[in-house]
């Protein structure tokens, strides 16, 4: 079982919980979330359905008290590479936010370290890169998914040398998570430098041992050395 696949179990169990600043809603959001970002947004769409309402902004109150990260709708059209759905859902979190943040400093919080990258992400992927850097250059330099997507987009523009330098900092920012080196391996192999590729995923597999797709993609890049 995945790290995600674990999450996702667990998140639909404490569904049966005493409800704590709206988790009984929160759980099953955050078991469809894990369900996306597995890849299986099947299972994520199942959940999502039973939910009312089941967008994305109306999750951001309970993720804002709660410091989890509710977002199905986001993942699921990511998980199935529709970026320009991906990006309206962002981009209609982003608007929510500037809605409600005036009332609540920590829902203000929420955008330049999360809704934004996201965005900025799925602008860079459904085309728009330019847009992409705009946005990302106003997120914190010292903001880990920050840093990651200005390194994807970076990779996406076949810019190596900033891509390179973008998963240095955000490994040097997160040294013990898999999600840097996971990417800065994508990228390596990408770019053709295959060796170069099965070193970061053999780091980003010392903290994700069971990672499956980190695994495949590791055999994949040694079927190609």
């Amino acid at each position: 079982m995945t790290k995600p696949q674990k999450s996702a179990r667990d998140w639909t169990l404490s569904e049966a919980a005493p409800d704590y600043l709206g988790s009984v809603k929160l759980s099953p959001a955050l078991a469809a979330t894990a369900y996306a970002v597995d890849h299986d947004p099947d299972s994520a769409k199942k959940i999502v359905e039973t939910l009312e309402p089941n967008d994305d902004p109306s999750f951001l109150q309970s993720n804002a008290a709660t410091a989890f990260d509710a977002l199905p709708t986001y993942w699921i059209a990511a998980a199935t590479d529709d970026w320009p759905a991906a990006l309206a859902d962002a981009r209609a979190c982003d608007s929510w936010l500037d809605a409600h943040a005036p009332a609540n400093k920590l829902l203000g919080r929420l955008g330049p370290v999360w809704i934004q990258p996201l965005e900025a992400l799925a602008m860079a992927k459904a085309g728009d890169v330019a847009g992409a850097e705009t946005l990302i250059s106003k997120t914190p330099p010292d903001c880990y998914l920050c840093v990651r997507v200005r390194a994807q987009i970076s990779r996406i523009k076949r810019d190596w040398p900033a891509a390179e330098r973008w998963f240095a900092e955000a490994a040097r920012q997160g040294p013990s998570l898999p999600f840097a080196f996971s990417e800065w391996g994508d990228m390596r192999l990408a770019k053709g430098d295959v060796e170069g590729a099965i070193a970061r995923y053999d780091e980003a597999l010392e903290y994700a041992p069971k990672w499956k797709a980190l695994a495949k993609a590791r055999e994949a890049a040694m079927e190609k050395n």
